[in-house]
C-alpha cells in the first residue's frame, strides 16, 4: 500500500477535538491528520484520517481506556464536565 494513502476513521464536531485525538494517535506511532469535513462549510466538523495501513492500530489506540470521553472533552475545551446532582460533595 502506498505511503500516502489515508483513511477516515472518525468525524468530529470541532477542530480542537480532532487535534487532541490526532496528537494521541501520533504519540502512539500512528501518523494522523485532520481536515475539514466540508471545505465549503467550516461548521461541518473535522475528518480524522490515518495512514491506511495503520487503521487497525489507530482503532486499537482509540479503544484503549486510558483516556475517557470526559478527559478528551476537557483537553479539547478546557471545561470540566458538569456534576450531576447525586455526585455533589458533602462538607
Amino acid at each position: 500500500m502506498p505511503f500516502d494513502e489515508w483513511s477516515v476513521i472518525a468525524r468530529l464536531p470541532t477542530h480542537a477535538e480532532g487535534e487532541v485525538i490526532r496528537l494521541l494517535l501520533e504519540a502512539e506511532g500512528v501518523r494522523a491528520k485532520t481536515e475539514p469535513a466540508d471545505a465549503l462549510n467550516p461548521r461541518s466538523g473535522i475528518r480524522l484520517l490515518v495512514q491506511s495501513d495503520l487503521v487497525h492500530r489507530a482503532k486499537w489506540v482509540l479503544k484503549d481506556e486510558r483516556v475517557t470521553a470526559a478527559e478528551l472533552e476537557f483537553l479539547a475545551t478546557g471545561r470540566l464536565p458538569e456534576r450531576k446532582e447525586g455526585n455533589k460533595r458533602r462538607p
